[in-house]
């Protein structure tokens, strides 16, 4: 072999070697970044991301409360902000207040009732008495009827209260580490606007 052909082959075999090492970096630039670096009380260190959220409240209101800073771990379940609700929670109490007259106003109507029941079998009645009495049960059976839909109808409307009292928190819908935090004490937040994220750990 002459050494114009083996320099050839040597240029050759360190070509397809450079084309190699460029396709394998291209090749791991090009793969998805499945890690986040995250600064946490001066201290940088990496963890594996899995999902993340943007959480927000449901309605205006001013923030009272802040669980965590950006860099801190959280659970599930966690309360990480919480809007004033004095107004809400007003309205909740109310509502159980409603619910608890409702209920009270059936019990004495079903205690009415038996009272009532007991009149019929008394002794001595006419038949005039008795057919007095019995349309004086049947109006009080209507009314209970009557009072069971208010009892329904105030356990909804606490029910309502209480779901809009839940939107007066952010709650950590998995376990993970806050990333970005854009509230502060004090600020008034409008409703459905992204002002925290959680970054959850596989």
């Amino acid at each position: 072999m002459s050494k114009k052909t083996i320099i050839i082959l040597s240029l050759l075999i360190v070509a397809v070697g450079i084309g190699a090492i460029a396709f394998i970096n291209f090749s791991v630039a090009k793969r998805p970044v499945n890690e986040i670096s995250l600064d946490s009380s001066g201290a940088k260190e990496t963890v594996k991301a899995d999902k993340n959220s943007n959480l927000g409240f449901e309605r205006t209101g001013k923030i009272t409360f802040i669980g965590e800073k950006i860099g801190d771990s959280v659970s599930e379940g966690e309360v990480l902000a919480k809007i004033d609700s004095a107004d809400i929670l007003a309205q909740y109490n109310q509502a159980r207040a409603g619910v608890l007259v409702a209920q009270g106003d059936l019990a004495a109507l079903q205690n009415l009732l038996k009272i009532e029941k007991l009149k019929l079998k008394a002794k001595g009645l006419s038949f005039n008495d008795k057919k007095i009495q019995k349309k004086q049960i049947d109006s009080v059976e209507n009314n209970i009827i009557s009072q069971e839909a208010r009892v329904l109808q105030a356990q909804d409307n606490a029910k309502n209260a209480s779901a809009q009292l839940d939107k007066n928190a952010i709650i950590a819908p998995f376990a993970g580490i806050i990333t970005r935090l854009d509230i502060a004490l004090g600020e008034v937040v409008n409703p459905n606007v992204s002002i925290i994220t959680i970054q959850a750990l596989q």
